[in-house]
């Protein structure tokens, strides 16, 4: 009986490391381009050139993206599961032609193994597009791809309103630390020897 309650025990240790899987405490890299920027708050580069890796913090954006002529366009903005962009410029943006951004190495503390498995988006005030996109619309996930540890969006559709903005929440399959994995098999491990030994 002890050793069934130990499984048990261990297996919602398990699934509280999953439920509070977070991408806050981790880093990323934002990569950008020569017509797209991306740079630490306050236009500081920290990978250059138009690269910037921070730690992911629940307190403030961890990115500005600027112009060629250095000058802020967008911030964003990462959650606990989610990427914000927004305009954070005095005009509309027209993006037509630009290229794409990624925020890269994502890493959730404690899940050395998490991974994207899919996204959804929303926007506010995203503007029709300048040119056609792939399907017809302004911003929408046929603009974003996505691997395991990072999130591209392509921008060259897109012409942005003042204020507006765009939220990617992520879906992830996280697998816990080794300590974890190990206290649940100790504890599948008891559950089969106490019914063992009822036989």
């Amino acid at each position: 009986m002890k050793m069934l309650r130990a499984a048990l025990a261990s297996m919602a240790l398990m699934s509280s490391f999953v439920a509070h899987a977070s991408l806050v405490g981790g880093t990323a890299l934002c990569n950008g381009h020569s017509l797209l920027r991306c740079a630490l708050p306050g236009g500081l580069f920290s990978n250059f050139p138009y690269a910037a890796t921070n730690v992911v913090s629940a307190a403030s954006h961890e990115f500005d993206i600027l112009n060629t002529n250095n000058l802020l366009i967008f911030t964003v903005d990462i959650g606990v599961n989610t990427i914000t962009i927004r305009n954070a410029s005095a005009f509309t943006p027209d993006l037509s032609g630009f290229p794409s951004i990624t925020i890269d190495d994502l890493d959730w503390p404690g899940f050395p193994a998490g991974m994207i498995t899919g996204i959804a988006l929303a926007t506010s005030g995203v503007a029709t597009s300048v040119q056609p996109s792939t399907d017809g619309s302004s911003l929408t996930l046929s603009d974003i791809g996505f691997g395991d540890d990072f999130v591209t969006i392509d921008m060259k559709h897109t012409s942005w309103a003042l204020d507006s903005s765009a939220t990617i929440t992520l879906t992830t399959a996280n697998t816990p630390e080794p300590g974890a994995l190990a206290l649940v098999a100790l504890g599948l491990a008891g559950i089969g020897f106490s019914r063992r030994k009822r036989g």
